[in-house]
């Protein structure tokens, strides 16, 4: 394939194929750090054991055995993280009450604090990143009364919890000795004035270049991209002996990082790539399954009756996208069957119903399999680039087009993986397109629909 053929050549900084990583329960990146070697036998070291489900004090006694920690008497420092526990019974950690000074409960499936660990007495750092915890059901205020030696609650990346009115909250209700650590997307941090366009570019997708290269990653996660510099570019420190994974790198830099490799990239002079981008990207071309010719007339003559009546002018459901006009249908299977939602979608439905049909013959004709399974159908009008990523979709969704633009434009692009994008044709064709990677429509004659 393309993608061997450009792995063979090398374009990889000091790689040809790409790097496994290590991924934590949630698939995030995990950077496992060492600290066997600075607490020695007073650490209790339960990482990485796939322990599921509740941590009691039988997990305790019959893993806390040699080498693991001498005696339960000794252990000033337990590591439970990188498993997927999801509560610590309130038994579990009693022998350690007198002697724990740091506890790791990070990357598990914690919704919320264990109460077990307000007995704790002793304890001077708390570890919760990379869980699931709700911000609801953290409370310090009951935890951390009689933990009076605390000085550390690490709990950032926990997607929930993540507004600066929390983080002001819990700092006020530990007090000022401990050390309150969050990650605050909400309101969204300054930019940082040390990277070239600040942690993001464009508020949404509608208003950034699709042909950008950025444009085409800001879709992605920060720890996606980090995982891309590792795994895709064999990149796993900074300049100055950082890793790539670690917190304390910002998105800003973690993009700046990523598009000066690309560049590097596309500026080889000595490779002889077919078919690019103006990224440097491979592009691959394909098309769809056609439609028939009947069932495309009448598809298009109910798009232009549709979009023509004056109510659904500039009708736009989904703002974040660039397009004149954006319905989105759904099947009541979608909701509950006696919900508020459900009672809505079945009488939007039932007003578009002719539309629906439509959709369903013309996705009946390519693929009967998949038309008796979707759920939705998004109906939109002169769409426009918009790089971004599907994340409610649970597969891959069909793209269809018809209208009087140019035959091999308007191609929704889709990213495949990172040196390569598929342009596809779906102009009076259906073609399945997953769009849980970053996918964008390409430029076609403004003047036609």
């Amino acid at each position: 394939s393309k993608e061997q053929e450009i792995r063979i050549e090398g374009k990889g900084i000091h790689m040809k194929e790409r790097m496994a990583v290590l991924v934590d329960c949630h698939g995030s990146m995990d950077t496992a750090y060492n600290v066997g070697a600075e607490h020695g036998n007073e650490l209790c070291d339960f990482s990485r054991l796939n322990l599921l489900g509740n941590f009691s004090l039988t997990s305790l006694t019959s893993l806390a055995v040699p080498p693991k920690a001498c005696s339960l008497s000794t252990i000033m420092h337990l590591d439970l993280s990188r498993n997927e526990l999801w509560d610590i019974t309130t038994d579990a950690l009693e022998p350690l009450s007198a002697t724990l000074v740091s506890l790791d409960i990070s990357r598990n499936c914690f919704e919320s604090l264990p109460e077990s660990i307000g007995a704790m007495h002793e304890l001077k750092e708390l570890r919760a990143t990379h869980n699931l915890l709700k911000p609801n059901a953290l409370r310090l205020d009951v935890l951390t009364s009689d933990m009076k030696q605390l000085e550390v609650i690490d709990l950032r990346f926990n997607q929930k919890c993540g507004k600066r009115s929390l983080l002001e909250l819990l700092q006020s209700t530990v007090g000022d000795k401990v050390e309150m650590k969050l990650t605050v997307t909400y309101p969204p941090p300054p930019p940082d004035p040390s990277t070239v366009n600040g942690d993001r570019v464009g508020a949404s997708p509608a208003v950034r270049d699709a042909k950008l290269l950025r444009s085409q990653l800001e879709p992605w996660s920060t720890m996606a991209l980090r995982r891309r510099l590792v795994a895709d570019f064999g990149e796993e420190l900074t300049g100055d002996g950082r890793g790539w994974a670690g917190s304390d790198i910002s998105r800003g830099h973690v993009m700046d990082r990523l598009l000066s490799m690309y560049q590097e990239e596309a500026d080889d002079k000595n490779s002889s790539r077919i078919c690019n981008d103006e990224n440097g990207r491979a592009v691959v071309y394909v098309s769809g399954a056609s439609v028939e010719e009947s069932i495309r007339d009448r598809v298009l003559h109910a798009l232009k009756e549709f979009w023509a009546t004056a109510s659904l002018v500039g009708n736009r459901e989904r703002p974040s996208i660039c397009a004149e006009n954006y319905m989105i249908l759904c099947s009541p299977s979608m909701f509950e069957s006696r919900s508020r939602n459900a009672a809505k979608a079945a009488a939007k439905l039932t007003k578009h119903k002719a539309l629906w049909d439509l959709a369903f013959e013309a996705m009946n004709s390519v693929d009967p399999m998949y038309a008796s399974q979707y759920t939705a159908v998004a109906v939109t009008h002169n769409f426009v680039g918009s790089p971004h990523i599907d994340k409610q979709n649970c597969g891959p969704f069909y793209g269809f087009a018809v209208g009087d633009f140019e035959e091999g434009t308007g191609n929704v692009f889709v990213e495949c993986s990172a040196r390569v994008i598929a342009a596809v044709n779906t102009k009076n064709r259906m073609a399945k397109v997953d769009g849980r990677f970053p996918h964008w429509v390409g430029p076609y004659d403004s003047k036609t629909d």
